[in-house]
């Protein structure tokens, strides 16, 4: 949750500063592998390259559903 700290400025300008870290959705760029719900938080703050992310399912149905592995890994090796 944000804050992270006591800043009482809004997380806007941290999530900017990652995302143009990292340069997501530019060629070069790292993949960042969220959930609907982590997006839904972070596209409150900022609008995010729709070629920087990648969504995966929530850990719990990674760690005991073979088909949701499956096609988490077909997405990644899709972005490669």
């Amino acid at each position: 949750k944000w804050p992270v700290t006591d800043n009482p400025d809004t997380p806007e300008r941290a999530l900017r500063a990652f995302v143009d870290r990292y340069q997501l959705g530019s060629l070069q760029s790292r993949l960042l592998l969220c959930t609907a719900a982590t997006l839904a938080e972070l596209t409150a703050w900022i609008t995010l390259p729709e070629q920087g992310y990648v969504l995966i399912p929530e850990l719990p149905e990674l760690m005991i559903n073979a088909d949701a592995k499956r096609v988490l890994w077909q997405r990644l090796s899709a972005r490669l």
